[in-house]
């Protein structure tokens, strides 16, 4: 297992290289030298959508998106919080997250690929987070106090290049991991207005209306938005 200088040098490593790919680079990087079988990195503005996004790999998407889509989860409280928070035995449940937690389950179980413990760490370098460090793991159980601080040494690392490239890129004037924007957030965006306008409401009431469809449906809210968007699904006032 790598130490915590191996693990910085490993990271920051993934600065050197065009901007634009900063995301999926770091996102590969805490792969390699962390212990857990898969990572992701989403850049938000605030909880209900990510602006970017990368993650090691499909399923690892599909659990960040179940996060999305319910509005509950490691990820969403690390953001909200501004602090670490994990789910360490998904088949046992979780009282913070019993969504997630049961859904999440099932998912992976149907899948075949297991996963029993999700930790999320928020990206920042003062106060308020830039985006959410989430890793997965196969096996139940808390990181070990050498797995959470090079978790956070990672995360940390992480932070400080991202920063560091959005600022070298706005100096060149070139592309940067800002412009690698989640097609989904855009769209979720989109529908949220949408949605207002059809039955009345604010955009957390339109918000919280497309993720409960998404749930009901089994889909992720960036489908349902989708939809919206292209007019195929409509939410009727008198729904309300």
């Amino acid at each position: 297992m790598a130490d915590l200088a191996q693990v910085a040098r490993a990271v920051a490593a993934a600065f050197e290289g065009d901007s634009a790919g900063l995301l999926d680079r770091l996102c590969q990087a805490c792969a390699r030298v962390l212990p857990v079988e898969g990572t992701a990195i989403s850049m938000m503005a605030d909880a209900a959508r990510p602006l970017a996004k990368s993650a090691s790999d499909a399923w690892v998407t599909r659990l960040e998106e179940l996060q999305f889509t319910l509005g509950e989860g490691p990820g969403v409280t690390a953001f909200t919080r501004g602090e670490p928070a994990w789910a360490v035995d998904l088949e046992q449940g979780d009282p913070d997250w019993p969504m997630f937690a049961h859904e999440a389950s099932v998912l992976v179980a149907d899948a075949g690929w297991r996963v029993r413990a999700v930790f999320a760490f928020p990206l920042q370098l003062g106060r308020d987070p830039l985006g959410v460090v989430g890793l997965y793991r196969r096996q139940p159980g808390p990181l070990s106090a050498e797995g959470l601080a090079q978790a956070r040494v990672a995360v940390d690392t992480a932070a400080m290049a991202l920063v560091a490239a959005a600022v070298e890129a706005e100096q060149r004037g070139s592309p940067s991991w800002l412009q690698q924007t989640s097609e989904d957030g855009v769209e979720v965006d989109q529908a949220v207005g949408m949605v207002m306008a059809q039955i009345g409401l604010g955009p957390e009431e339109a918000l919280a209306r497309l993720r409960a469809h998404a749930f009901a449906q089994g889909s992720a809210v960036g489908e349902v938005a989708r939809a919206v968007i292209a007019r195929e699904l409509r939410f009727p006032r008198e729904d309300r």
